[in-house]
């Protein structure tokens, strides 16, 4: 069975990836392919059948939905990490040491917008956990416990805070300074991460450029998502 992380950029999704990945084969229960530099599409595409028939857990990373999935997509659960976009945008902002015009208007920003609708749209509802990274930062073994319940490889609380312990921001910070192979399904260095914190965007963004992050993204998506609009 396909384990789907579809986290949206800059949303904690390499984490969440990570976490899946400790969960499925500290379990025996599965484990994430290491794609080949260079020739990833093509080992994607020549196994997915494969994995998606798999009784195993095979744990995938891919921001956006991809139309080859559809076939699978009742073999498959999807967990989908989104952030408030006001903190995605300095977070693109920190990660590239971009402008905040350059990073409103940058593909990320757009695609995180049309990826999540696109997930929401072609995956169904019970194979699908939109988890919010402001929850899952401030509640991390909960939700390790609960993404563990989801993918069907229930882990223990003692399980889950071992887990969480391995793979929390300060452990992959220092991994990031050891440094990692460019293929390591465990990879992130350490601009991938700039505090973590969330509520960023209220000291970062002037109120000019929060009215323009909430139009852009279109202030339904924040309403819909649970977050408050600045003027609200």
């Amino acid at each position: 069975m396909l384990a789907i992380c579809g986290g949206l950029m800059r949303t904690g999704s390499v984490n969440m990836f990570q976490i899946m990945r400790e969960i499925a084969e500290s379990q025996d229960k599965g484990y994430a392919p290491i794609m080949p530099l260079n020739h990833e599409e093509e080992f994607f595409l020549e196994h997915l059948k494969e994995w998606a028939n798999d009784t195993r857990r095979i744990v995938i990373k891919s921001h956006l939905w991809r139309n080859e999935l559809e076939p699978y997509a009742d073999k498959m659960k999807v967990i989908v990490t989104i952030r408030d976009m006001r903190d995605v945008v300095v977070s693109l902002m920190n990660f590239r040491n971009g402008t905040f015009e350059s990073s409103l208007n940058s593909n990320a920003f757009k695609r995180n917008i049309v990826g999540q609708k696109e997930w929401q749209e072609k995956v169904p509802k019970k194979n699908l956990f939109v988890i919010k990274y402001e929850d899952f930062i401030h509640n991390r073994i909960a939700i390790t416990e609960r993404v563990a319940d989801f993918i069907g490889v229930p882990v223990s609380r003692l399980g889950a805070f071992e887990i969480e312990n391995k793979w929390n921001l300060s452990a992959n910070l220092r991994r990031a300074k050891e440094g990692y192979p460019a293929n390591s399904p465990y990879y992130m260095s350490e601009r991938h991460i700039s505090s973590g914190r969330d509520g960023q965007w209220k000291t970062a963004l002037t109120e000019e450029q929060i009215a323009q992050v909430e139009e852009t993204a279109g202030k339904n998506w924040f309403r819909s998502n649970g977050y408050k609009l600045w003027k609200d």
